[in-house]
Parts: structure tokens; C-alpha cells; sequence
């Protein structure tokens, strides 16, 4: 799953604690691809905590706002 983001820090653990809960009943491999829209505020760092936490996290970083096409291209 492919999730663009833009300044979105506080919501990042909750998405994912969502999105988790939804899937880890399946019983199947998944795995979720956060795109750093070019945020300014801290939502990378946020996602780099995730990462270091969650095998089935993924983060892709953009050097600034290229817009949600752009991020799901990435």
C-alpha cells in the first residue's frame, strides 16, 4: 500500500496502527510505503521512527511538495 503524506507528524503512527490492525488478521505479508511529500514539519522523523520499529514499513522522501501524483509515482 502507497500512502503519500504532506506535514502530516501526528498522524503517521495512528495511520499506520489503523492500517495494521486491518491487515495482520489476514494473515498474509504486506507492506506500506510512506511518501514524504516534501514536509516541513517533522513527519520524516516520525516515519524513521516508524521504519526502525516495523519490518513492513517503507519510506521514500522528496526533497520538497511535488504534489500526490508525483508521490505515488515515487
Amino acid at each position: 500500500m502507497i500512502v503519500p503524506v504532506h506535514d502530516e507528524e501526528r498522524s503517521v503512527a495512528l495511520l499506520h496502527d489503523e492500517i495494521a490492525s486491518a491487515l495482520e488478521p489476514l494473515g498474509r505479508p504486506w507492506e506500506l510505503v510512506f511518501v514524504d511529500d516534501g514536509s516541513t514539519d517533522g513527519t520524516f522523523a516520525a516515519l524513521t521512527r516508524l521504519h526502525a520499529r516495523h519490518d513492513e514499513i517503507r519510506v521514500v522522501r522528496l526533497r520538497r511538495n511535488f504534489g500526490k501524483s508525483a508521490a505515488l509515482q515515487a
